[in-house]
């Protein structure tokens, strides 16, 4: 077989692979987040002192969230979400970091019982740290326990973390049960929650376009016109527990 079937055959089944993934995403509730991306001077959000709403720098708009820590003593930005038992939530944030040390910047959800305690979490489990440009962090956090009545969703510096770190266009939507999803599935997010084989990578094109890059690499079969090829991509998938 020549290698330019081996490529079309190569595109084809990428071009599948995305289009299944795409076709099993789920349908999401409206984003449970207000003011989600700061433009209203943090309606809704508990802000600690070392918070503040910014103008000079943003992911989108015209402002953003952003935190500064010098003594690495844990604080966080916080706001109330609707809870649904038993369901997920499918998460988003755009972080950007400026000298950021220990384990970095990231966002959470907490859900408590009718007395205020804590009862379970799920936090993103990529942080930002350094100094990093506006990158997307997804992720679908475990279920909502029973006996939860009220959740939060927390932006924070990890306890012990320093530096400056800014928030943007965050999202939290409830995931319909029975589904079956893919993270990061247009790979916006870079290779995150992704095996990728030898020879592909996630490459960026002009404009907002994401595409999967396949390397081919000469056969060693003894035929000097033929060309193979690996791309096998396994997304990491959670099933959504029924009602």
């Amino acid at each position: 077989m020549s290698k330019w079937h081996i490529y079309s055959l190569a595109i084809l089944a990428l071009c599948c692979l995305a289009l299944t993934a795409h076709a099993n995403q789920p349908e999401y509730e409206p984003n449970v987040v207000a003011d989600s991306g700061f433009e209203y001077g943090g309606d809704n959000w508990n802000l600690p002192s070392n918070f503040s709403i910014v103008t000079d720098i943003s992911h989108s708009g015209s402002k953003s969230l952003r935190v500064i820590n010098s003594t690495g003593n844990y604080s966080i930005a916080d706001q109330y979400i609707p809870v649904q038992q038993g369901l997920l939530y499918h998460c988003g944030v755009w972080v950007k970091t400026q000298d950021v040390t220990g384990s970095g910047a990231g966002v959470s959800i907490a859900w408590f019982d009718q007395g205020g305690n804590l009862i379970g979490s799920s936090t993103c489990p990529v942080k930002i740290t350094g100094t990093q440009d506006w990158t997307h962090l997804e992720w679908f956090s475990n279920p909502i326990e029973s006996g939860a009545k009220r959740a939060h969703v927390w932006l924070s510096l990890s306890p012990g973390s320093t530096g400056t770190a800014w928030f943007d266009d965050l999202t939290a939507s409830v995931v319909y049960p029975n589904q079956q999803v893919a993270v990061n599935p247009g790979f916006e997010s870079g290779a995150q929650n992704w095996t990728l084989p030898p020879g592909v990578v996630v490459a960026g094109a002009t404009g907002v376009t994401v595409a999967v890059k396949v390397t081919l690499d000469p056969c060693t079969d003894g035929f000097a016109d033929d060309t193979s090829v690996r791309a096998e991509l396994a997304a990491n998938t959670r099933n959504v527990p029924a009602w």
